[in-house]
């Protein structure tokens, strides 16, 4: 197949500040470079990552943010396109291209790619309406004809919830960091805590529930009867109200900051003194992978899931239990006298490089002879 000849869309909901908004963008700039046409095909063509597309992929605006519409605005792309597959990024996105891909009849290649532990993810919403994802998803599943899961404890939550084969499921990690992620020497920014001369804690991720950034803010509030340091929390969200109150009553106001969302972030994780992940649940966090990559001393919740995996079982940081504040600020204090094998944390990191993740994915969009072209297995 000659370069050109393969076009691939991946679709996502927006391309805005997030985890999968970036491994979506990691993907589509990767199969760019090895010569695939791409279509980006977003429900809204807005967000910060826009502008780091490459230039040769084309950007196609379904404008239309709700499940419904961009259900029927990817029916007439693929019936207008007719890509030879569409890499779906996200379980909701999933089901709108498997449906659509039903009623515009076209023979596009549909793999869905889930980043969610469902039984953590759902229940837990306050939008009624994920309610019924998991029903969707059983109905619609079993019409791709390939589910990836981002981690092997997605996959294992996936099969339990949307009844489908465990042997149906691939397991292909996030291409959660740029092909040049690895040379990049991030500046100290300028924030004060880094004048300071005082350790800093750094924690990247939106400020919404499954964070659990109240377990990291009581953690900290206990360090503190020990060592000074300070605390920054990138991201912003529906729960900065409730963070702002819970600092306020621990009364550690003067030395934790909540600056919003910052891009890259990475200056403030190479410049930490420990990088902290509280998270509740995940899927496979892109910033742990971030973390990795830039040689931090990491603490991170053994949630479900991905850290375990991420981390080896604890070979490359600290693993705490979820919602557990005092084992939590034990480990910080731990990690700020352990050395950093930065070597082994960047082999790690590797894995999780656009180039081969994209090796795995190929051979799923693409019939294997199609995809031989486009293969780049060093």
């Amino acid at each position: 197949m000659a370069a050109g000849d393969a076009h691939i869309a991946v679709f996502v909901r927006n391309l805005r500040g997030g985890g999968l908004e970036r491994v979506s963008l990691n993907l589509a700039n990767e199969l760019s470079r090895r010569g695939v046409q791409v279509d980006m095909v977003l429900a809204e063509a807005d967000g910060v990552f826009l502008e780091l597309l490459d230039p040769k992929i084309r950007v196609v605006d379904l404008n239309a943010p709700s499940l419904k519409g961009y259900t029927f605005g990817l029916l007439r792309y693929l019936r207008r396109e007719k890509p030879k597959a569409l890499l779906a990024q996200g379980e909701e996105a999933g089901v709108a291209s498997i449906v659509a891909r039903w009623l515009s009849r076209v023979p596009t290649r549909v793999v869905v790619s889930c980043h969610s532990t469902i039984s953590q993810y759902v229940p837990r919403s306050q939008n009624f309406k994920v309610r019924f994802l998991p029903a969707l998803m059983r109905l619609t599943y079993p019409g791709a004809d390939h589910v990836v899961a981002v981690s092997s404890g997605v996959a294992d939550d996936l099969a339990e919830r949307v009844s489908l084969s465990r042997s149906q499921i691939h397991v292909i990690p996030n291409p959660s960091i740029p092909s040049d992620f690895l040379t990049l020497a991030p500046e100290k920014p300028a924030h004060r805590f880094f004048s300071s001369g005082l350790p800093v804690v750094v924690a990247v991720g939106s400020l919404v529930a499954a964070k659990d950034y109240p377990s990291l803010l009581e953690a900290f509030s206990m360090v503190l009867r020990h060592r000074d340091m300070r605390l920054i929390i990138l991201g912003e969200g529906a729960e900065r109200e409730r963070l702002e109150g819970l600092i306020s009553h621990l009364g550690i106001q003067d030395v934790v900051d909540l600056p919003g969302f910052v891009d890259p972030p990475w200056p403030f994780m190479a410049s930490s003194s420990v990088f902290v992940l509280s998270s509740a649940w995940e899927g496979l966090p892109t910033v742990l992978v971030e973390a990795l990559a830039l040689g931090c001393r990491i603490v991170s919740t053994d949630c479900r899931n991905g850290p375990s995996e991420i981390l080896e079982g604890g070979r490359h940081g600290e693993l705490v239990p979820v919602g557990a504040p005092s084992e939590m600020a034990a480990a910080i204090v731990r990690a700020l006298d352990r050395p950093v094998d930065g070597e082994a944390q960047k082999i790690r990191a590797r894995d999780f490089m656009p180039s081969p993740c994209l090796n795995a994915y190929l051979p799923l969009l693409l019939p294997m002879k199609a995809a031989e072209p486009f293969m780049d297995l060093t």
